[in-house]
């Protein structure tokens, strides 16, 4: 019996490699949205904190320059936090073309994986024809060797 050859292998085995970039690439991505909310909840939490020392020190009473520093400091932390709610939309973003690229190569995959079992169903059906094919000569040359003898 002959060999099966998936006429598709290196393209699936191109495809392969693909995925395991592709994954490696989607965790990178995701990874890098995960850092930018962690950086930008404690941008957040610095605010928050920032504010309550402020009333804090309000309360005992505070000179409009550290007043002024205060509300500076609260301005630059917030446009922080902007820059950094943009900085997480543009990663969000990439995570999601790298999802679709990976589901892409999960189809693509599937759909040689799909053509592979297709061809060698193929192939088993031929090989079944070759085999019957034999057996029917190695049966007519019995019988004409029986029928040689016989006469």
């Amino acid at each position: 019996m002959a060999k099966f050859v998936f006429t598709m292998h290196s393209v699936y085995d191109l495809k392969v490699a693909e995925e395991r970039k592709m994954k490696l690439e989607l965790a990178t991505a995701n990874e890098n949205v995960r850092k930018l909310e962690a950086e930008k909840t404690e941008l957040e939490d610095t605010v928050s904190r920032t504010i309550q020392k402020m009333n804090s020190h309000s309360a005992k009473g505070m000179t409009a320059g550290e007043y002024r520093n205060y509300y500076s400091f609260i301005d630059l932390t917030r446009e922080n936090i902007e820059k950094t709610a943009e900085k997480i939309k543009k990663a969000q973003q990439i995570a999601d073309k790298k999802q679709e690229q990976l589901n892409q190569i999960y189809k693509d995959k599937k759909a040689l994986e799909k053509l592979s079992e297709e061809q060698y169903k193929e192939f088993l059906k031929e090989e079944a024809i070759k085999e019957s094919k034999e057996l029917e000569d190695i049966l007519r040359i019995n019988t004409l060797d029986v029928t040689e003898t016989s006469a």
